[in-house]
Protein backbone atom coordinates (compact mmCIF):
# COMPACT_ATOMS: atom_id res chain seq x y z
CA UNK A 1 0.00 0.00 0.00
CA UNK A 2 1.58 3.46 -0.84
CA UNK A 3 4.91 1.92 -1.63
CA UNK A 4 5.24 4.29 -4.13
CA UNK A 5 5.82 7.57 -1.58
CA UNK A 6 8.73 5.64 -0.33
CA UNK A 7 12.00 6.10 -2.30
CA UNK A 8 13.82 3.19 0.73
CA UNK A 9 11.84 0.60 -1.85
CA UNK A 10 13.47 1.57 -5.34
CA UNK A 11 16.59 2.26 -3.30
CA UNK A 12 16.56 -1.01 -1.61
CA UNK A 13 14.83 -3.68 -3.91
CA UNK A 14 15.95 -6.51 -2.47
CA UNK A 15 15.30 -5.20 0.99
CA UNK A 16 12.67 -6.47 3.39
CA UNK A 17 11.78 -3.83 6.14
CA UNK A 18 10.52 -5.10 9.50
CA UNK A 19 11.97 -3.11 12.22
CA UNK A 20 8.90 -0.38 12.07
CA UNK A 21 8.72 -0.02 15.65
CA UNK A 22 12.17 1.29 15.65
CA UNK A 23 11.63 3.81 13.19
CA UNK A 24 9.37 4.08 10.08
CA UNK A 25 10.45 4.78 6.57
CA UNK A 26 10.23 8.11 5.35
CA UNK A 27 7.52 9.21 2.26
CA UNK A 28 9.12 11.52 -0.68
CA UNK A 29 6.79 14.27 0.66
CA UNK A 30 8.93 14.52 3.83
CA UNK A 31 11.94 14.48 2.38
CA UNK A 32 11.19 16.81 0.22
CA UNK A 33 9.99 19.28 2.94
CA UNK A 34 13.47 18.94 4.72
CA UNK A 35 15.13 19.61 1.67
CA UNK A 36 13.39 22.54 0.63
CA UNK A 37 13.96 23.96 3.97
CA UNK A 38 17.90 23.49 4.00
CA UNK A 39 18.46 24.66 0.15
CA UNK A 40 15.37 27.26 -0.26
CA UNK A 41 13.54 28.74 3.17
CA UNK A 42 16.90 28.06 5.92
CA UNK A 43 16.14 30.80 7.97
CA UNK A 44 15.09 31.16 12.27
CA UNK A 45 12.00 31.19 13.56
CA UNK A 46 11.32 34.42 15.90
CA UNK A 47 14.38 36.38 15.13
CA UNK A 48 13.79 38.48 11.87
CA UNK A 49 11.28 40.51 10.51
CA UNK A 50 12.14 39.75 7.05
CA UNK A 51 9.60 37.62 4.89
CA UNK A 52 11.39 34.40 4.86
CA UNK A 53 11.40 34.30 8.78
CA UNK A 54 8.07 35.51 8.57
CA UNK A 55 7.48 32.19 6.36
CA UNK A 56 9.01 29.99 8.38
CA UNK A 57 7.84 31.17 11.45
CA UNK A 58 4.02 30.90 10.75
CA UNK A 59 4.93 27.17 9.50
CA UNK A 60 6.01 26.54 12.71
CA UNK A 61 2.99 28.01 14.24
CA UNK A 62 0.64 26.01 11.50
CA UNK A 63 2.45 22.81 12.23
CA UNK A 64 1.38 23.57 16.18
CA UNK A 65 -1.88 23.23 15.05
CA UNK A 66 -2.03 20.66 12.88
CA UNK A 67 -0.90 18.93 16.20
CA UNK A 68 -3.46 20.15 18.01
CA UNK A 69 -5.77 19.09 15.45
CA UNK A 70 -4.39 15.32 14.87
CA UNK A 71 -4.44 14.80 18.92
CA UNK A 72 -7.29 16.63 19.19
CA UNK A 73 -5.76 18.79 22.33
CA UNK A 74 -8.17 22.20 23.26
CA UNK A 75 -5.68 24.51 22.19
CA UNK A 76 -2.01 25.07 20.88
CA UNK A 77 -0.87 25.92 24.29
CA UNK A 78 -1.29 21.99 25.60
CA UNK A 79 1.40 20.81 22.19
CA UNK A 80 4.89 21.32 23.12
CA UNK A 81 7.96 20.57 20.47
CA UNK A 82 10.66 17.97 22.21
CA UNK A 83 13.67 16.01 21.00
CA UNK A 84 11.32 12.92 21.39
CA UNK A 85 9.50 10.65 23.57
CA UNK A 86 12.98 10.30 25.85
CA UNK A 87 13.33 13.96 26.34
CA UNK A 88 9.23 14.29 26.65
CA UNK A 89 9.79 11.66 29.65
CA UNK A 90 12.49 13.58 31.43
CA UNK A 91 10.91 16.87 31.00
CA UNK A 92 7.46 15.28 32.86
CA UNK A 93 10.04 13.57 35.24
CA UNK A 94 11.78 16.84 36.52
CA UNK A 95 8.09 18.83 36.28
CA UNK A 96 6.80 16.49 38.52
CA UNK A 97 9.96 17.16 41.15
CA UNK A 98 8.33 20.30 41.68
CA UNK A 99 4.84 18.62 41.96
CA UNK A 100 5.24 15.47 44.05
CA UNK A 101 6.12 15.00 48.15
CA UNK A 102 8.21 12.31 49.72
CA UNK A 103 4.57 10.82 50.44
CA UNK A 104 2.98 10.57 47.21
CA UNK A 105 3.56 7.51 44.83
CA UNK A 106 4.16 7.11 41.46
CA UNK A 107 2.69 3.12 39.43
CA UNK A 108 4.24 2.19 36.54
CA UNK A 109 5.46 -0.91 35.07
CA UNK A 110 8.79 -1.79 34.56
CA UNK A 111 7.13 -3.72 31.49
CA UNK A 112 7.04 -0.82 29.77
CA UNK A 113 9.72 1.17 27.29
CA UNK A 114 12.82 2.02 29.65
CA UNK A 115 12.97 5.48 28.20
CA UNK A 116 9.15 6.19 29.88
CA UNK A 117 10.08 4.98 32.76
CA UNK A 118 13.85 5.04 34.35
CA UNK A 119 13.31 8.76 34.24
CA UNK A 120 11.42 8.59 36.99
CA UNK A 121 13.13 5.63 38.40
CA UNK A 122 16.15 7.79 39.20
CA UNK A 123 14.24 10.85 40.14
CA UNK A 124 11.52 8.75 42.83
CA UNK A 125 12.06 6.16 45.20
CA UNK A 126 8.18 5.75 46.31
CA UNK A 127 7.51 3.75 43.43
CA UNK A 128 4.68 1.22 43.01
CA UNK A 129 4.79 -1.63 40.47
CA UNK A 130 1.89 -2.75 38.27
CA UNK A 131 2.04 -6.00 37.17
CA UNK A 132 1.41 -7.46 33.63
CA UNK A 133 -1.11 -10.32 33.78
CA UNK A 134 -1.44 -13.52 31.16
CA UNK A 135 -3.11 -11.89 28.56
CA UNK A 136 0.27 -9.58 28.57
CA UNK A 137 -1.71 -6.29 29.40
CA UNK A 138 -1.97 -4.67 32.46
CA UNK A 139 -3.00 -6.64 35.39
CA UNK A 140 -6.10 -4.65 36.28
CA UNK A 141 -6.99 -6.06 39.39
CA UNK A 142 -3.26 -5.84 40.90
CA UNK A 143 -3.49 -1.96 39.59
CA UNK A 144 -6.29 -1.16 41.10
CA UNK A 145 -5.95 -2.50 44.01
CA UNK A 146 -2.19 -0.14 44.67
CA UNK A 147 -4.47 2.52 43.84
CA UNK A 148 -4.92 4.44 47.16
CA UNK A 149 -4.70 8.07 48.32
CA UNK A 150 -0.99 8.44 48.40
CA UNK A 151 -1.15 7.49 44.38
CA UNK A 152 -0.40 10.76 42.79
CA UNK A 153 1.08 9.73 39.32
CA UNK A 154 0.11 6.61 37.33
CA UNK A 155 2.84 6.13 34.09
CA UNK A 156 0.92 3.26 31.24
CA UNK A 157 2.02 2.82 27.53
CA UNK A 158 -0.84 2.74 24.94
CA UNK A 159 0.48 0.17 22.49
CA UNK A 160 3.46 -2.13 23.69
CA UNK A 161 6.79 -1.75 22.06
CA UNK A 162 7.36 -5.66 22.34
CA UNK A 163 3.78 -7.17 23.37
CA UNK A 164 2.30 -5.43 20.38
CA UNK A 165 -0.65 -5.09 22.23
CA UNK A 166 -3.55 -2.02 22.78
CA UNK A 167 -2.35 -1.89 27.00
CA UNK A 168 -6.74 -1.38 27.55
CA UNK A 169 -6.14 2.74 28.31
CA UNK A 170 -9.71 3.11 27.10
CA UNK A 171 -11.58 1.82 29.95
CA UNK A 172 -8.02 1.77 32.93
CA UNK A 173 -8.55 5.32 32.51
CA UNK A 174 -11.82 6.07 33.44
CA UNK A 175 -11.64 3.45 36.24
CA UNK A 176 -8.54 4.82 37.76
CA UNK A 177 -10.17 8.45 37.69
CA UNK A 178 -13.12 6.78 39.54
CA UNK A 179 -10.31 5.98 42.18
CA UNK A 180 -7.81 8.45 42.67
CA UNK A 181 -7.15 12.19 41.21
CA UNK A 182 -3.83 10.94 40.09
CA UNK A 183 -2.11 12.86 37.05
CA UNK A 184 -1.70 9.86 34.54
CA UNK A 185 0.99 9.82 31.84
CA UNK A 186 0.56 7.69 28.43
CA UNK A 187 3.24 6.90 26.04
CA UNK A 188 2.09 6.78 22.89
CA UNK A 189 4.97 6.60 20.53
CA UNK A 190 3.54 3.31 19.01
CA UNK A 191 0.42 4.12 19.16
CA UNK A 192 0.22 7.75 17.03
CA UNK A 193 0.32 6.93 13.45
CA UNK A 194 -0.91 3.63 13.66
CA UNK A 195 -4.37 4.94 14.90
CA UNK A 196 -6.79 7.69 15.80
CA UNK A 197 -5.24 8.86 19.24
CA UNK A 198 -7.69 11.52 20.72
CA UNK A 199 -6.10 13.04 23.70
CA UNK A 200 -9.95 14.30 25.09
CA UNK A 201 -11.22 11.45 24.75
CA UNK A 202 -8.36 9.36 26.29
CA UNK A 203 -8.52 12.28 29.66
CA UNK A 204 -4.73 12.19 29.94
CA UNK A 205 -2.32 14.67 31.59
CA UNK A 206 0.13 14.33 29.52
CA UNK A 207 1.03 12.32 26.48
CA UNK A 208 3.68 12.06 24.17
CA UNK A 209 5.68 10.42 21.05
CA UNK A 210 8.50 10.49 18.82
CA UNK A 211 7.94 11.97 15.07
CA UNK A 212 10.62 9.21 13.23
CA UNK A 213 7.97 6.60 14.35
CA UNK A 214 5.03 8.41 12.50
CA UNK A 215 7.16 9.01 9.31
CA UNK A 216 8.80 12.20 10.32
CA UNK A 217 12.56 13.28 10.65
CA UNK A 218 14.38 11.67 13.64
CA UNK A 219 14.93 14.44 16.99
CA UNK A 220 11.40 15.67 16.88
CA UNK A 221 8.43 14.82 19.22
CA UNK A 222 5.47 16.17 20.36
CA UNK A 223 4.62 16.60 24.39
CA UNK A 224 0.93 17.17 25.45
CA UNK A 225 -0.02 18.44 28.57
CA UNK A 226 -3.46 19.23 29.78
CA UNK A 227 -4.48 22.53 31.09
CA UNK A 228 -4.11 21.02 34.58
CA UNK A 229 -0.99 19.60 34.06
CA UNK A 230 0.25 22.83 32.36
CA UNK A 231 -1.18 25.10 35.08
CA UNK A 232 1.40 23.63 37.28
CA UNK A 233 4.46 23.45 34.96
CA UNK A 234 7.48 25.80 35.43
CA UNK A 235 9.34 23.68 32.62
CA UNK A 236 10.50 26.74 29.87
CA UNK A 237 10.28 25.42 26.50
CA UNK A 238 10.96 28.55 24.92
CA UNK A 239 14.78 28.42 25.18
CA UNK A 240 17.30 28.48 21.68
CA UNK A 241 16.19 28.06 18.59
CA UNK A 242 13.47 24.48 17.72
CA UNK A 243 14.59 21.96 15.48
CA UNK A 244 12.86 23.72 12.81
CA UNK A 245 13.27 20.65 9.89
CA UNK A 246 12.24 17.95 12.08
CA UNK A 247 8.98 20.46 13.07
CA UNK A 248 8.51 20.89 9.48
CA UNK A 249 8.62 17.52 8.85
CA UNK A 250 6.27 16.37 11.59
CA UNK A 251 3.71 18.58 9.99
CA UNK A 252 4.53 17.03 6.30
CA UNK A 253 4.21 13.25 8.03
CA UNK A 254 0.54 14.03 9.65
CA UNK A 255 -0.80 15.73 6.60
CA UNK A 256 0.50 12.79 4.56
CA UNK A 257 -1.72 10.29 7.31
CA UNK A 258 -4.69 12.60 7.00
CA UNK A 259 -4.38 12.18 3.41
CA UNK A 260 -4.70 7.99 3.72
CA UNK A 261 -6.49 8.48 6.60
CA UNK A 262 -5.29 7.04 9.23
CA UNK A 263 -8.29 4.21 9.71
CA UNK A 264 -6.89 3.03 6.16
CA UNK A 265 -3.66 2.68 7.82
CA UNK A 266 -4.79 1.08 10.98
CA UNK A 267 -6.82 -1.53 8.68
CA UNK A 268 -3.93 -2.50 6.59
CA UNK A 269 -1.68 -2.44 9.49
CA UNK A 270 -4.14 -4.91 11.37
CA UNK A 271 -4.61 -7.42 8.21
CA UNK A 272 -0.82 -7.73 7.60
CA UNK A 273 -0.27 -8.39 11.62
CA UNK A 274 -2.97 -11.32 11.52
CA UNK A 275 -1.49 -12.85 8.52
CA UNK A 276 1.54 -12.59 9.61
CA UNK A 277 0.56 -14.25 13.24
CA UNK A 278 -1.34 -16.96 11.51
CA UNK A 279 2.04 -18.41 9.26
CA UNK A 280 3.68 -17.80 12.78
CA UNK A 281 1.55 -20.10 14.23
CA UNK A 282 2.35 -22.80 11.88
CA UNK A 283 5.67 -23.05 12.69
CA UNK A 284 5.79 -25.52 15.74
CA UNK A 285 9.78 -23.90 17.00
CA UNK A 286 8.10 -20.55 17.45
CA UNK A 287 7.50 -19.86 21.33
CA UNK A 288 3.98 -18.33 20.82
CA UNK A 289 3.48 -17.04 24.42
CA UNK A 290 3.98 -13.50 23.59
CA UNK A 291 1.71 -10.28 23.10
CA UNK A 292 -0.69 -11.39 20.29
CA UNK A 293 0.82 -14.72 19.57
CA UNK A 294 -0.31 -15.75 23.29
CA UNK A 295 -4.08 -15.50 22.74
CA UNK A 296 -7.04 -15.49 20.72
CA UNK A 297 -6.85 -11.56 19.27
CA UNK A 298 -8.28 -10.31 16.19
CA UNK A 299 -6.45 -7.28 16.62
CA UNK A 300 -2.71 -6.14 15.70
CA UNK A 301 -0.98 -3.18 15.79
CA UNK A 302 2.13 -4.25 13.57
CA UNK A 303 4.20 -5.53 16.17
CA UNK A 304 4.62 -9.23 16.98
CA UNK A 305 7.57 -10.45 19.38
CA UNK A 306 8.85 -14.60 19.81
CA UNK A 307 11.59 -16.73 20.59
CA UNK A 308 12.71 -19.63 19.10
CA UNK A 309 12.91 -22.71 20.77
CA UNK A 310 16.15 -24.00 20.78
CA UNK A 311 17.98 -21.41 18.84
CA UNK A 312 19.54 -17.64 19.51
CA UNK A 313 17.42 -14.96 18.68
CA UNK A 314 20.70 -12.81 17.96
CA UNK A 315 21.74 -15.57 15.75
CA UNK A 316 18.67 -16.40 14.23
CA UNK A 317 18.52 -12.21 13.04
CA UNK A 318 21.68 -12.10 12.10
CA UNK A 319 20.70 -15.23 9.14
CA UNK A 320 17.97 -13.47 8.44
CA UNK A 321 20.03 -10.39 7.96
CA UNK A 322 22.54 -12.19 5.74
CA UNK A 323 18.74 -12.77 3.34
CA UNK A 324 18.17 -8.87 3.34
CA UNK A 325 15.31 -9.49 6.19
CA UNK A 326 15.74 -7.08 8.57
CA UNK A 327 14.12 -7.51 12.03
CA UNK A 328 15.37 -6.16 15.94
CA UNK A 329 16.77 -8.94 18.24
CA UNK A 330 18.94 -8.49 21.59
CA UNK A 331 18.08 -5.36 23.13
CA UNK A 332 14.41 -4.98 22.96
CA UNK A 333 14.22 -1.48 25.38
CA UNK A 334 13.03 -2.74 28.97
CA UNK A 335 14.59 -4.01 32.03
CA UNK A 336 14.49 -7.31 31.58
CA UNK A 337 17.00 -7.68 28.85
CA UNK A 338 15.79 -10.87 27.85
CA UNK A 339 16.44 -11.50 24.01
CA UNK A 340 13.18 -11.92 21.50
CA UNK A 341 12.70 -11.39 17.32
CA UNK A 342 10.53 -8.84 17.21
CA UNK A 343 8.84 -7.85 13.65
CA UNK A 344 7.04 -4.76 13.52
CA UNK A 345 5.25 -3.85 9.97
CA UNK A 346 3.70 -1.01 8.91
CA UNK A 347 1.11 -0.01 5.93
CA UNK A 348 3.28 -0.28 3.40
CA UNK A 349 4.73 -3.57 4.13
CA UNK A 350 3.01 -6.56 2.52
CA UNK A 351 1.93 -10.12 2.63
CA UNK A 352 4.77 -10.85 -0.26
CA UNK A 353 7.49 -9.84 2.14
CA UNK A 354 5.74 -11.93 4.92
CA UNK A 355 5.98 -14.94 3.24
CA UNK A 356 9.39 -14.82 2.38
CA UNK A 357 10.15 -14.38 5.57
CA UNK A 358 8.23 -17.25 7.01
CA UNK A 359 10.19 -19.57 4.17
CA UNK A 360 12.92 -18.63 5.21
CA UNK A 361 12.53 -18.35 9.35
CA UNK A 362 11.13 -21.89 8.38
CA UNK A 363 14.55 -22.98 6.94
CA UNK A 364 16.60 -21.42 9.58
CA UNK A 365 14.66 -23.10 12.11
CA UNK A 366 14.40 -26.32 10.56
CA UNK A 367 18.60 -26.29 9.61
CA UNK A 368 18.47 -25.71 5.91
CA UNK A 369 19.96 -22.99 5.43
Amino acid sequence: MNREDFLYFENNPNIIYFDNAATSLKPKVVVDKITEYYNKNSYNINRGIYKGANLISKEVNDAKKIVKEFLNAKNIDNIYFTSGATESAKILSEIFKNILNSNDEILLSKKDHISTIKPFIDKFSNIKEILIDKDIDYDEEDLYKKLNKNTRLVILTYIHNLYGYDMGLNYIIPKIRELTDAYIIVDASQAVGHLKVDVEKLDVDALYFSGHKMFSETGIGVLYMNDRLNNLSTYDFSLGTPHISGILSLKEAINYINNIGIEKIEEQVRNLTLYLKEKLEQIEEVDAHMGIMGISCRLGYGIISFKIKNHDEREVASVLSDYNIYVRSDNQCNYDNENYIRVSLHFYNTKEEIDRFINILTNIVKERV
